[in-house]
């Protein structure tokens, strides 16, 4: 697999699309980077399609990384039907990808991305969070700052203190009492 991925640009597409059929998840997996990391230009969307329907999650992710490289191209009702994904990651990695071609906007507050009926949201969705919310409107921090789940009413008190002088202090007076310490910490 590395292999193939350190070869990226010499793997003649046809390779690439043929191993998205593989049984090893692996191959798909390293497929789909590849086709990614070529971008927009001559990869064809049809494949990228069928891989969102793949059964290991970390396939679905790739492809819908492989997608927001098309820009233009990307098919956006495909990925707004990945945030519907069965998988918490799947769906995290789809609205990444929705955010990023639509410079930044948010498509929909973070909580109801992050449906998990647990406080804890996996590592691998934690550290992007942070990363992602500078976009973030002061109207969907606010009403992630009312999520059930911890991390992201405190990614959104981050974000929201992270504006500066030009952030309204009510409500990061209300994060002050906030049940999590952390999410306090943060204000």
């Amino acid at each position: 697999m590395d292999a193939l991925i350190a070869q990226g640009e010499r793997v003649p597409i046809e390779l690439l699309l043929a191993a998205l059929h593989d049984e090893n998840e692996a191959v798909r997996h390293a497929a789909l980077e590849v086709l990614a990391a070529r971008g927009g230009e001559h990869v064809p969307i049809e494949p990228l399609l069928l891989a969102l329907n793949d059964e290991n999650r970390e396939v679905r992710c790739a492809a819908l990384v492989a997608l927001g490289m098309q820009r233009e191209r990307a098919p956006i009702d495909s990925l707004l039907q990945a945030l519907n994904d069965e998988d918490g990651n799947v769906r995290f990695v789809a609205r990444e990808v929705l955010e990023a071609l639509g410079k930044g906007r948010p498509i929909q507050p973070m909580g109801i991305v992050l449906q998990e009926k647990s406080e804890d949201v996996p590592t691998a969705v934690k550290d992007p969070l942070k990363a992602q919310r500078q976009y973030a409107s002061m109207e969907t921090l606010l009403v992630e700052m009312r999520d059930w789940n911890r991390d992201v009413r405190h990614t959104a008190v981050a974000t929201l203190k992270a504006q500066g002088e030009h952030v309204p202090i009510e409500p990061l007076l209300i994060a002050l009492h906030d049940k999590n310490d952390h999410v306090r910490l943060a204000a």
